[in-house]
């Protein structure tokens, strides 16, 4: 009764309603190889419960492929991501001429273990909380008068701000460090991305929890 009653002045708006439910279809379907529903008793109601089955499974795999898609989308999207999308662009800096107490309490202000430091835009070195400790103050040099100038690294690692995320992850990883400057590809220093930045940013949530591992293993015991 119910078929024949959706054959009365419903005909043209049930299929469609009906259709757009899989779980709807998937009822009709019954098991595998099974005939169709016992209320079908005419060969018109089978082959209207078999149409309406087909358009159900293809409306399951067009929303299974959307889903993918999708998802592949924000994997690329987060792969092709640049730097400059995610860097901290306000950068605290120091310079080379100021003393390593002035550095030491500017870390200590911002909560901070590294400073890049720069003449005017140009990055020219970074000065840690290590340098000062073991270049400085274990050689005997006072802090007041030592610059940063004679205890910075002036071997910088850092990435150019339309790189990607992966070549951040890289970098961080090789050198053992959780703050990278970025650079313009004229050698001006415009942002930081730091580990908290690549956990919003990363492919899975434990991309930077792997880089982190890397970052503070001893040289022997990383990958």
């Amino acid at each position: 009764m119910g078929l024949r009653m959706m054959h009365g002045a419903g005909t043209r708006e049930t299929p469609r309603v009906l259709c757009a439910s899989p779980a709807f279809a998937a009822m009709l379907r019954g098991s595998p190889g099974r005939a169709a529903p016992c209320w079908a008793t005419t060969a018109a109601e089978r082959l209207w419960v078999m149409r309406l089955t087909e358009l159900g499974s293809l409306l399951e795999r067009g929303q299974e492929e959307t889903r993918i898609t999708e998802r592949v989308g924000r994997r690329g999207r987060r792969r092709t991501m640049q730097l400059r999308a995610i860097m901290t662009p306000e950068v605290e800096v120091i310079h080379p001429e100021a003393t390593l107490q002035q550095a030491a309490a500017k870390m200590r202000r911002l909560n901070i273990g590294s400073l890049p430091v720069c003449e005017g835009d140009r990055l020219i070195g970074m000065l840690t909380d290590r340098d000062i400790t073991v270049r400085a103050v274990a050689e005997g040099c006072d802090p007041t008068t030592t610059t940063i100038r004679e205890a910075m690294t002036p071997d910088i690692a850092y990435c150019y701000d339309d790189q990607g995320i992966q070549d951040a992850v890289q970098v961080m990883e090789r050198y053992q460090i959780r703050r990278l400057p970025i650079l313009t590809r004229d050698k001006r220093l415009v942002g930081m991305v730091s580990l908290g930045d690549l956990a919003v940013s990363s492919d899975t949530p434990t991309q930077a929890g792997e880089t982190l591992k890397q970052v503070a293993a001893p040289p022997e015991l990383r990958r």
